[in-house]
């Protein structure tokens, strides 16, 4: 399967499931998360705002997770800058959001970090492959932003489908993600 096939058939599938279905099944992954140990201590979380329309995964209960274990945790939200990069702005609670074209709400303003200063991300994604290759919404967004973060960064993408066979047209382009959570599995990647 290609990117290009595999992002339609996964995007109409998770806009298709049922709702109580979906918050079952994040419900599940959750649990999975919660029994993940960590190495090192995390400082700083990138967390995208999900696409509502597009029934993306909400990041933020696995977020609030990771407060529990590491209470003094800065918060990180992408803003799209002029030139197709992602911008990465520190989310206070004061900090005040506008939805853009896409649907997404950003930072309208804050204090905005560089990409080797985040120890976790959570990815968007609509699948992945058993090699942790994931497909977005083709834009490259992410894989620039995660190609400038430190080799250690975490990468962690949640998905409602098992992984798939390795993608026939993934490239160096693609960064791979650390983790996938799906319902019925937890996949580490080297």
């Amino acid at each position: 399967m290609t990117k290009a096939e595999a992002r339609p058939f996964y995007l109409s599938e998770r806009i298709n499931l049922h709702e109580d279905t979906r918050q079952a099944c994040t419900q599940v992954m959750l649990e999975k998360f919660k029994q993940m140990k960590w190495d090192k201590p995390i400082h700083t979380v990138h967390l995208y705002r999900p696409i509502l329309s597009k029934k993306e995964i909400d990041p933020h209960p696995f977020l609030d997770h990771l407060k529990t274990l590491f209470p003094n945790l800065i918060k990180v939200v992408p803003r799209m800058s002029s030139l197709q990069n992602l911008e990465h702005i520190i989310w206070e609670e004061t900090t005040p959001f506008s939805t853009n074209d896409w649907g997404i709400a950003e930072p309208l303003e804050g204090t905005s970090i560089p990409p080797e200063d985040i120890d976790l991300v959570f990815v968007p994604c609509l699948i992945f492959d058993q090699g942790g290759t994931r497909v977005g919404y083709g834009k490259g967004f992410y894989d620039r932003f995660l190609s400038a973060c430190r080799t250690d960064v975490i990468k962690v993408g949640l998905c409602l489908f098992d992984a798939i066979s390795p993608l026939e047209d993934a490239t160096d382009f693609d960064i791979p993600l650390s983790i996938g959570i799906t319902p019925s599995q937890l996949y580490e990647f080297v």
